[in-house]
């Protein structure tokens, strides 16, 4: 979390796993960087623009919660469909990288995130 400590970039450095690597980089109840430049955030909650801030932190915040709660998939590794189930249907190579992007992009379009259906559109597009 960004707490102040200046841990963000080590965080960053360390890689983003997903959404719960960008959980790990949100900010926490008393945000750095908000305030009067005297490292303060009493004096934050005094400004409107800084409550305009923190409210569309929170807001930022509640919906990556809820993008986690559901399981959400964001990235390749996400997908219930890994390179080997690929290879099982006879794709070899670059093939099951194409096919595993594919999947994903569909995904983020709206096609659930289940085994069978990507098989099955897996297979459909071989």
């Amino acid at each position: 979390m960004l707490n102040g400590t200046g841990d963000a970039q080590r965080n960053v450095d360390a890689g983003m796993h997903g959404l719960a690597g960008l959980a790990d980089l949100m900010v926490s109840a008393q945000p750095a960087l908000v305030g009067d430049g005297t490292g303060s955030t009493d004096n934050a909650a005094q400004s409107p623009e800084d409550r305009c801030r923190l409210a569309d932190i929170q807001q930022a915040e509640d919906l990556l919660n809820t993008l986690l709660t559901k399981r959400q998939c964001f990235s390749l590794k996400d997908l219930t469909v890994k390179g080997g189930d690929l290879m099982a249907l006879g794709l070899r190579g670059r093939e099951v990288g194409d096919a595993l992007q594919y999947l994903l992009n569909a995904v983020l379009d709206g096609t659930p995130n289940d085994k069978e259906t990507l098989l099955k559109l897996a297979a459909e597009r071989k």
